[in-house]
């Protein structure tokens, strides 16, 4: 504070000493109140040469002075005041040349610093000549007429005034003035008293703006200590948080955590290592960490302990994870793993050192079960009939046995062999290629049965399927079976050959045959469709004469399993009724169930019947009267036998109904029906 103090009570006198001065301009004759100053004057020719002559100014007349307006002395005032009070160098030098262009007539008016920086120009008379710096700092005229503005030529003679502006006996600046004549004895004297004051002018807005700078620097330095402050605020806020971040990493990882000094003492472990060991929470710290081993493994662990510390290195850390046993507070052991690091000296204990831990307890029986499943896939695999092959990128990856007795070569011979090598030709092939790749992009199984190449040449009928690993990138490979089917193959022939001979005795038989599924026929031989006039599709129903015969057969069929001898009125493709003997029985037909019926026209039959018991009966009528007359001559016969006995006599007649019918028999007998056998063999 002190250096701003100083500069308030140097501020304090300079504008003491500027009302001295303006007191003193007002008493002074016309020009005075004009800042006095000291010159030098420089004269130059119109071709450009220079010459310069010292010369000292003497006072002017004090008969020659005469006060000023009332107007013209309060406008200086107000300048004066403007002087003083300015901002910055630049509108202290447009104020003081405002000013001396109101007392002196030049052409161009120019004040430096020092370091010859421009900081005021006037340019009136030199539009097109101005520098840059010249049109952006150039000061404002008085709104007047000049005379010597309309007498300027190329010709005429300029003189160049250079006058020093001293602080003390420092020079600070420069004030120079070109114009066409010689500046009167009145203005040299006003101008060589005014620059002292432009001097302390000049010191006191550098001081001004010094401490502006130094306001304005103490006042940055606040806020970047403020700044500082918030963020030193919020940098231990983050650190906070990312302490209380990582603790609750830590306190709520699942696997266990602990830290150790280089003694092996427990200095930090978390709740999950707590319960992983089975200790009360926050007991574990001070205790050895040989405590969480077997017992006869402590030794062990201990030497192995030491043995990782000392192998540390100062400029890395140590990292180590392998697999160990540990041992709970009742004494169960469990498979663990383990990850350790070392971690640099803490709170005086030396080194420490990180340890992580983690029950693979479940892990190692899930790899157990993994590896006996894989033991047993791999036999499963292996003892398939059908063959098995791993393929990726058109090679044989894995087979296995039913796949080498499928192509008659090792299983060396197979793996890494093309899958170009077993087809009989390129251009097969490529066909079968092209469509494995479109249906297996489109996520699809292949199937199809094609010939395929032995490792002798001989080709078989294969049964290939497959599908990709993961359909949804194929590249991963592709899982094939392959069967055999060259057996089956044939026997399908030979299955389709009698299919063809069956069919054309269907269609050749003169019995009707028709497949029926729900009242509609399915399927029917030549023969039932032209008796009936039926086709596929056409309601059995409406052939039937007698509407429930249909029904009765069908119970009949439920009952037995098969309908025989049905003996139906149907209607043929004339309307006209005929009679058909049917045999039923249940049927499934590619997957439908329904009746299988053989129909036999007896229509004739029936009629040579109809016309054969007519005669039966015309015949029955006959022996009727035939055995009316024998049983008359029996009579007679017996009754005479009866009179010769009564009379003593001896039988003339064999006298046996029996005898006299058997006799007869063999001329009546095929004639005479059952029950008239029975009657005369009773009598």
């Amino acid at each position: 504070m002190q250096p701003f103090n100083t500069l308030i009570i140097f501020i304090s006198s300079c504008f003491g000493l500027a009302g001295a001065i303006t007191e003193w301009f007002w008493r002074s004759n016309r020009c005075s109140h004009l800042l006095p100053a000291a010159a030098t004057l420089h004269s130059r020719e119109g071709n450009g040469h220079e010459r310069a002559s010292e010369k000292a100014l003497p006072p002017p007349d004090a008969a020659q002075q005469s006060p000023g307006p009332e107007g013209e002395r309060d406008h200086a005032a107000t300048r004066l005041q403007d002087l003083l009070t300015a901002e910055n160098l630049t509108d202290l030098a447009n104020v003081f040349l405002d000013l001396l262009a109101q007392r002196i007539e030049f052409e161009r008016a120019e004040l430096c610093l020092n370091q010859s920086k421009v900081l005021a120009k006037d340019a009136h008379h030199f539009p097109g000549t101005a520098t840059e710096a010249e049109s952006s700092l150039a000061i404002r005229l008085a709104d007047r007429p000049r005379e010597s503005n309309a007498q300027g030529t190329e010709s005429a003679k300029l003189f160049k005034h250079v006058l020093p502006v001293f602080f003390g006996r420092h020079r600070i600046a420069t004030l120079r003035l070109d114009s066409f004549c010689v500046l009167e004895s009145r203005a040299q004297w006003a101008i060589e008293n005014t620059l002292p004051v432009l001097a302390s002018c000049i010191e006191l807005c550098k001081y001004r703006n010094a401490v502006s700078l130094l306001r304005i620097s103490e006042q940055r330095k606040n806020q970047e200590i403020k700044t500082l402050s918030e963020q030193l605020r919020t940098e231990q806020q983050r650190t906070r948080n990312t302490e209380s971040w990582y603790q609750g990493i830590v306190n709520f990882s699942p696997d266990g955590i602990l830290i150790a000094d280089e003694n092996g003492t427990i200095i930090m472990a978390n709740p999950a290592t707590d319960e992983l060991f089975a200790y009360p929470p926050g007991s574990l710290i001070g205790k050895p960490i040989e405590l969480l081993v077997p017992t006869d493994y402590r030794e062990r662990h201990q030497a192995l302990r030491n043995e990782f510390i000392r192998a540390r290195s100062p400029n890395r850390t140590e990292r180590r994870i392998g697999e160990q046993r540990g041992q709970r507070s009742d004494g169960s052991e469990f498979p663990a793993e383990i990850g350790l690091a070392t971690l640099p000296a803490r709170g005086g204990r030396g080194a420490c050192f990180y340890a992580s831990i983690r029950d693979i307890s479940l892990r190692k029986r899930v790899e157990t079960e993994l590896r006996q499943t894989n033991e047993e896939q791999i036999a499963i695999l292996e003892t398939a009939t059908t063959g098995i092959a791993f393929v990726k990128d058109r090679k044989v990856i894995r087979c296995n046995r039913a796949l080498e007795r499928l192509f008659g070569c090792s299983r060396d011979e197979l793996l890494g062999t093309p899958t170009r090598t077993s087809f009989p030709d390129e251009k097969l092939y490529t066909s079968v290629s092209e469509s494995i790749d479109r249906k297996l992009a489109q996520g699809d199984s292949f199937s199809e049965e094609i010939q395929l190449l032995r490792k002798n040449g001989s080709l078989f009928w294969c049964k290939l399927n497959g599908s990709a690993v993961a359909p949804l990138d194929p590249q991963r490979g592709s899982v094939w079976l392959l069967d055999d089917i060259t057996e089956h193959r044939k026997a399908e022939q030979a299955a389709a050959d009698e299919r063809m001979r069956l069919q054309r005795i269907l269609d050749s038989s003169p019995t009707c045959i028709a497949f029926v599924v729900a009242r509609k026929i399915r399927f029917c031989n030549p023969a039932f469709q032209e008796t009936f006039g039926t086709k596929p599709g056409d309601d059995v129903q409406d052939l039937y004469v007698r509407k429930e015969a249909r029904s009765e057969w069908l119970a009949r069929l439920q009952r037995e399993g098969m309908a025989r001898n049905i003996e139906l009125q149907l209607k043929d493709s004339h309307s006209r009724v005929r009679s058909m003997l049917g045999t039923f029985l249940h049927f499934n037909l590619d997957g439908s169930e329904g009746e299988l019926g053989w129909l036999t026209d007896i229509t004739d039959r029936k009629r040579a019947e109809d016309c054969l018991q007519d005669q039966i009966r015309e015949l029955e009528r006959f022996n009727l009267l035939s055995i009316d007359r024998e049983e008359r001559m029996i009579q007679l016969k017996e009754e005479i036998n009866e009179l010769l006995e009564q009379a003593g006599r001896k039988r003339k007649y064999r006298s046996t109904r029996i005898a006299h019918i058997e006799e007869g028999g063999a001329k009546n007998g095929a004639y005479l029906q059952p029950a008239y056998r029975r009657g005369l063999t009773q009598k």
